[in-house]
């Protein structure tokens, strides 16, 4: 039974990559793209499995990517909105997780393994986050 605990993250890498591969050499791999990284929105989607504080799941690169998903789709006046909505769930789940009193110190950079200092990875994200929608209100 054990084994089976890995078989959503398994299959979720699988649509990653294969939605990656149509999104290059068609419009309609966006569209699978995004419905894969629906699952990684959630920053703690991760916690059933030994990838947990994985830097993928623990930073804001779901949702620019589900964000960047639907740009083609959507007009440019939406992109602002669209990485609002995508990433704004993760980026306060990292601000609340700066406070977490349960020994959140590091960030795993599987399959490399290493790790990051967990403050570090957030103020990257939240830099990140904060310097794509300076560049969106300017756009």
């Amino acid at each position: 039974m054990t084994t089976l605990k890995y078989h959503m993250l398994t299959f979720n890498l699988y649509c990653i990559i294969i939605g990656i591969i149509c999104a290059i050499y068609s419009q309609y791999g966006r569209v699978f793209l995004a419905i894969a990284m629906i699952p990684w929105l959630d920053p703690d989607c991760d916690q059933s499995t030994t990838w947990h504080r994985w830097f993928f799941s623990h930073s804001i690169l779901p949702g620019l990517i589900e964000a960047w998903c639907w740009m083609k789709i959507l007009s440019q006046e939406y992109w602002f909105m669209l990485v609002i909505i995508f990433c704004s769930y993760e980026v306060i789940h990292l601000l609340g997780d700066l406070g977490s009193s349960q020994g959140f110190g590091s960030i795993k950079l599987k399959p490399f393994k290493k790790t990051l200092n967990a403050r570090w990875w957030i103020f990257f994200n939240e830099i990140t986050f904060l310097s794509i929608i300076i560049v969106l209100m300017v756009i």
